[in-house]
């Protein structure tokens, strides 16, 4: 096989660019130009049906409904003259607006609805083609609209803000304002809301008070948020301080008929408060209590335990935590 030579291919390159660059192959792309053209023209001067889109717009048929479960796009077939067919496709869709105060609202209270018949569709989308076009069918050619009736409601905003103290410190307290917010909007979708969120977040080492704004994790709803989806986390705080007090130790027994005496009868209570709430601290806040256990052995010593004590007081630890007991029966 002979080898192609860089100098007959050079050859063969010099020929094509002096055939581009003459007269004879611009006379030849401009024949080609008016032959494309004389067929396009042939071509659509006929007549065509296509497909064409028509977006839907609603008018509820008063404040009081909500229109839901609907058909966004009406598809029309339309036939018409392939140049006006092109220029309808490449305008875009064309839209209609449907006033549904025009139709009876039919169904039972719990589930109404609307029924937009074919004449009054064709009718609509009629309008918006001119005398050359005509509506050969659409899809769906009836709409059934469902509706829901419009409420205002309001529901309670959740934190899902965690919150951690410096040590020393204890959170006080911690609210929302405001705690509840107003929503607008269909039934179907606001009755089974019953709360909506903070987004999540933590705050860490708190020594003093703070008041923080969070947004709502509202993504999907805030088309039926009446007011700002911000709420003010106020957070208060305590320094903590510590204490002990003396307390008497109280039996309970079930049994009537068996008595307990424990050895030693008072612990020493040792607790943390707030220095807000170190005041109103007193021996009368302290239950201290033994009980036998319900089944099984009996156990060596009787575990104290606290009762009934405030939120505001931590009991950090009691001595002795066991005591000794002695046993009685009475006849």
């Amino acid at each position: 096989m002979r080898k192609i030579s860089a100098a007959y291919l050079n050859d063969i390159f010099s020929a094509a660019r002096i055939w581009l660059s003459s007269k004879r192959f611009s006379i030849y792309l401009y024949c080609v130009a008016i032959a494309t053209l004389i067929w396009f023209l042939m071509k659509f001067s006929g007549s065509f049906t296509s497909q064409l889109p028509v977006q839907l717009n609603y008018i509820p048929p008063s404040e009081e409904w909500f229109v839901h479960n609907k058909e966004e796009v009406l598809l029309v077939d339309v036939q018409g003259f392939g140049f006006s067919l092109m220029w309808l496709k490449l305008s875009g869709k064309s839209e209609i607006e449907i006033n549904l105060s025009n139709f009876e609202i039919k169904g039972e209270d719990s589930d109404p609805f609307i029924v937009v018949p074919s004449e009054y569709l064709f009718n609509k989308v009629g309008s918006l083609f001119q005398g050359q076009e005509s509506i050969k069918g659409l899809f769906p050619n009836v709409l059934k609209l469902d509706l829901s009736r419009v409420v205002t409601k309001k529901v309670k905003i959740q934190s899902r803000v965690s919150l951690t103290t410096e040590s020393g410190f204890k959170l006080k307290e911690s609210s929302l304002s405001p705690s509840e917010i107003e929503m607008i909007g269909p039934e179907y979708i606001l009755s089974n809301i019953e709360f909506v969120n903070t987004e999540i977040d933590s705050i860490k080492n708190i020594k003093e008070d703070l008041e923080i704004a969070f947004s709502l994790d509202v993504d999907s709803l805030k088309e039926w948020i009446a007011f700002d989806q911000k709420v003010q986390f106020k957070i208060d705080v305590d320094e903590l301080t510590s204490g002990s007090i003396t307390v008497q130790i109280e039996p309970r027994i079930k049994d009537s008929q068996t008595k307990i005496k424990v050895l030693p009868t008072k612990v020493t209570v040792y607790y943390q408060v707030g220095l807000a709430d170190y005041e109103r601290v007193n021996e009368a806040l302290f239950k201290a209590y033994v009980s036998l256990p319900s089944e099984g052995e009996l156990p060596e010593k009787l575990k104290v335990r606290i009762s009934n004590l405030p939120e505001f007081v931590e009991v950090t630890r009691i001595e002795p935590s066991r005591v000794e007991y002695l046993l009685s029966k009475s006849n």
